[in-house]
């Protein structure tokens, strides 16, 4: 990146969550004048429009420390992209589980619901729970102010959240939580309101099941990957494969036996994955 182009303002996403306190930032800016800057900042570009992405606590520490900051650039496709890469980084701060699901709140307020043809771009993070970012968007959508004083750590999300519950009453705050369980689960809802289901029992429920689709999918993608990268080979090592092959080993590993019959549903499946994997 060209360092004499004017420094891009910071995307007012990346500003969703709170900067170092005067003693971390001094810290920090102690260790660059030391060591050099060890991390660039990244400076994101949509279309025409350049802004810092990440890294305003290294800028700001490089400005203290009287060193000149270095840049990267990535390129996104949409603000939706950018946005996303900004609640993904957020894993590297180094603030409360607490503070980051309210960060990730205030960059997709609503769970992203796509449309045909319309791509998901909201990230699951691994470091809070969808129950914390189902109580930071609460606490976001009942008092702004509230939520202000989660990013700043003056008050936990827990406590936030009961506040919340307290101040709108719990048939009010039941009524939300349906709401959003309408919203993600309507099959969990109608379960609620036909009484086969408690709120509580139906919105665990919704948390448990998007945990264990979670799983599933990681699963299924690791599976894909490594039948590929098995299968993905030139015709001519063919008959080394059946040279090498011991009956010995298979018999050992246990199983069904390979045979041609299910070499060629392996083929067909292949070849029918590859056709579908084009639409």
């Amino acid at each position: 990146m060209d360092k004499k182009v004017e420094m891009p303002a910071t995307h007012p996403a990346a500003e969703a969550y709170r900067m170092m306190q005067t003693d971390e930032l001094e810290e920090l800016a102690a260790s660059i004048a030391a060591n050099g800057l060890r991390d660039p900042i990244t400076v994101g570009i949509v279309g025409d429009d350049r802004w810092i992405v990440d890294g305003r606590n290294r800028l700001k520490a490089c400005e203290i420390a009287a060193v000149p900051p270095e840049f990267e650039e990535i390129e996104f496709h949409n603000e939706a992209d950018l946005r996303a890469f900004i609640a993904d980084r957020s894993e590297r701060r180094n603030i409360t589980k607490g503070q980051k699901a309210m960060g990730h709140a205030k960059l997709f307020p609503e769970p992203n619901k796509p449309g045909r043809g319309k791509k998901k771009v909201e990230v699951t993070s691994t470091i809070f729970s969808d129950k914390l970012l189902q109580q930071a968007r609460a606490v976001l959508a009942f008092s702004p102010e509230l939520a202000r004083r989660v990013t700043e750590g003056t008050i936990t999300l827990g406590d936030a959240y009961q506040k919340v519950r307290s101040e709108e009453g719990e048939d009010k705050a039941d009524d939300r939580r349906l709401r959003e369980l309408a919203r993600e689960r309507p099959d969990l809802a109608d379960r609620v309101r036909s009484e086969e289901l408690t709120l509580d029992a139906a919105c665990d429920r919704m948390v448990n099941d998007a945990a264990v689709l979670k799983k599933q999918r990681w699963a299924a993608t690791v599976n894909l990957i490594q039948a590929v990268e098995i299968t993905d080979r030139s015709p001519q090592f063919i008959e080394d494969s059946v040279r090498l092959f011991d009956r010995s080993v298979e018999v050992e590993k246990g199983g069904e036996k390979i045979t041609a019959e299910r070499l060629r549903r392996s083929a067909a499946y292949l070849v029918a994955l590859a056709d579908l994997w084009e639409d």
